[in-house]
């Protein structure tokens, strides 16, 4: 066993309400018939006690986006691990939001690590969600506080060994269940954890003392976390209600019942268990652990990318406003119409300033033209709710699939997006002239929250009202900003076609199989390191990153076969003159 101090990662867990009924959830989610919700100062005392402890503090659940005072807990953890002057994630817009969190993420370790001189740990905040329509309300903070986010929608497959099965109901003697405990993967690989009943050796033992009512841990004060396991003392009693040390099978998650032993199903009886009563417990009996017919999963998911379906939108815009605003001439009833008219099928409402221009629709909302700028802002933001505002100066024409396309975009609804110039600066703006101005937000920022309805209203014009923005939440709003945190996945993977995979660390057999499997062909491994040049794996030769260059003939593309080199490697290419166009990176998985 190991001590917390050890641990790379000690949760505090805010709730244990979920949205998801899991099958064998680690928290037994389902099973209580009252959630619980940590209080503020339980919390406050939970992340005081970790002074001194190196490594990742976590805000988990159940979902823990669901606690009422998340922004609240949020906010008080980052006060304790600042983030370093300009470290924010995802603040241009992503359609691949969980590699570029994965990308970022990486980046931002490698840093920590070096610091640290350990590549085991990252000290400072992070998330366990499972991207809930609450991830979203509170994307902003998220994006600000966290340094880690391990985030699951759970509609993959995630494959759960069971909780409640006890081993004296399998049949285990003493001699074979000591060092089985000892060993338990969970307690070895995973965390301590604070609830609001104290403070646990392990994650596991915390959930059951909850679930069943147990006397808590121990106090939640400073340096809990370094006891040894000659000091766990009574909370080992929980490893006797815990399955997860012992060899049974896995189910997959989506699937929803519990695996539970014969002893845990009678303790679910008294309990009064919601999920008992619905139907989705299924008794696990000692003969399941020899039985080689049931399908046993040693990995969790194998790939991050499928943590997010292609059909959660819970993360992507709801929907667009329009602002039309005048230019220092005044109002044009042309350059008006003409831009509200380009603009009225995409967009959910469309603001006009105007005292007598005529524009007719449901969708269009008329502004007084004398009215000052701030105070229209204020009437906007109160009127488009969960809309992302796009202002944009009269006669300026956004492309007819502007909406369409940045739908597809989880955006930060914390970024100012500012656009001016010409038609050659964005394909979805143009405009006659270099003169327009296009800038969007979201009601919700916190921007406008903490600025507030007054100092809004004193803005005169737009550029005051963008010049509240912190300079490292504003970013230009062009063709790049679109694509610099867009990488190709591996479905762009295409048959017929000759690949190198640059690295031979552990991502580059994935990436061979996927290439295989989409009907492509490996020719050459590529690495930096001449030690491994001019040798073989798996009969396929290695190659210097020079080889590339001189013959680029023998390949069609290059897939990156290092998620942790990634950028290094891209900017190495391009150094190289090798287009981006020939590079693509399969897999995001530890390498």
């Amino acid at each position: 066993m190991r001590s917390p101090r050890d641990m790379r990662i000690i949760q505090i867990e805010l709730t244990n309400a979920c949205v998801h009924t899991c099958s064998n959830c680690s928290r037994m989610c389902g099973h209580h018939e009252k959630p619980f919700f940590m209080d503020f100062q339980t919390f406050k005392r939970a992340v005081d006690s970790m002074e001194g402890y190196e490594g990742t503090v976590g805000m988990m659940g159940g979902e823990p986006t669901l606690h009422p005072e998340f922004e609240r807990f949020a906010e008080y953890l980052a006060s304790k691990y600042p983030k370093k002057s300009g470290e924010k994630n995802l603040i241009a817009p992503t359609d691949t939001f969980m590699r570029n969190l994965k990308l970022e993420e990486r980046s931002r370790t490698e840093a920590y690590e070096e610091e640290a001189g350990t590549n085991e740990r990252v000290k400072g905040p992070g998330l366990w969600s499972s991207l809930v329509s609450n991830y979203a309300k509170h994307y902003e903070t998220i994006q600000d506080t966290f340094i880690y986010q391990c985030v699951n929608d759970h509609t993959e497959s995630s494959f759960h060994q069971p909780v409640m099965v006890t081993r004296k109901d399998l049949g285990i003697p003493d001699e074979e269940w000591y060092p089985m405990r000892d060993r338990c993967w969970m307690q070895m690989n995973w965390s301590a954890s604070v609830t609001p009943k104290g403070a646990f050796f392990c994650e596991i033992a915390a959930a059951l003392d909850m679930l069943f009512d147990g006397p808590g841990g121990w106090p939640i004060e400073p340096g809990w976390w370094k006891r040894t396991p000659d000091e766990f003392g009574d909370q080992l009693k929980w490893c006797e209600w815990c399955g997860l040390a012992l060899e049974t099978r896995s189910r997959d998650a989506n699937e929803g019942p519990d695996d539970v032993s014969p002893t845990f199903l009678e303790r679910l009886k008294t309990l009064n268990s919601p999920k008992l009563k619905r139907g989705l417990v299924r008794v696990y009996h000692k003969d399941e652990a020899n039985d080689d017919s049931l399908i046993r999963h040693n990995n969790y998911q194998e790939n991050d990318f499928n943590r997010l379906g292609q059909h959660n939108r819970s993360i992507y815009p709801k929907g667009f406003a329009l602002a039309v605003l005048p230019d220092s001439t005044g109002m044009n009833e042309g350059l008006v119409s003409r831009t509200a008219e380009s603009a009225r099928e995409q967009f959910d409402q469309i603001y006009v300033f105007s005292d007598d221009i005529k524009i007719q629709g449901d969708k269009i909302k008329i502004l007084p033209e004398e009215m000052v700028f701030g105070c229209a802002v204020n009437r906007i933001n109160e009127s488009a709710g969960d809309l992302y505002v796009v202002c944009v100066t009269q006669g300026t024409e956004l492309a007819s699939d502007f909406v369409e396309t940045m739908s597809r975009y989880a955006i930060n609804p914390g970024t100012m997006h500012v656009f001016r110039g010409g038609k050659d600066r964005l394909r979805l703006v143009e405009s006659n002239d270099g003169s327009s101005l296009m800038f969007m937000y979201h009601p919700s920022a916190h921007t406008i929250r903490d600025y507030g309805y007054d100092r809004i209203a004193g803005c005169e014009d737009a550029d005051g009202f963008i010049s509240l923005w912190k300079e490292e939440k504003v970013v230009t709003f062009d063709d790049a900003m679109l694509m610099q945190n867009t990488i190709e996945d591996a479905t762009h993977l295409e048959a017929g076609k000759k690949y190198v995979v640059y690295g031979t660390g552990k991502v580059s057999p994935v990436a061979v199989r996927m290439i295989g499997r989409a009907g492509g062909e490996v020719v050459a491994f590529c690495d930096s390191d001449p030690a491994k040049q001019g040798t073989e794996i798996d009969g396929i030769e290695v190659i210097a990153p020079e080889e590339l260059r001189l013959s680029p003939d023998r390949y069609d593309r290059i897939v990156i076969g290092s998620s942790r080199y990634y950028r290094e490697i891209r900017q190495k290419l391009r150094d190289m003159g090798i287009e981006d166009a020939k590079v693509s990176v399969p897999l995001l998985i530890d390498d």
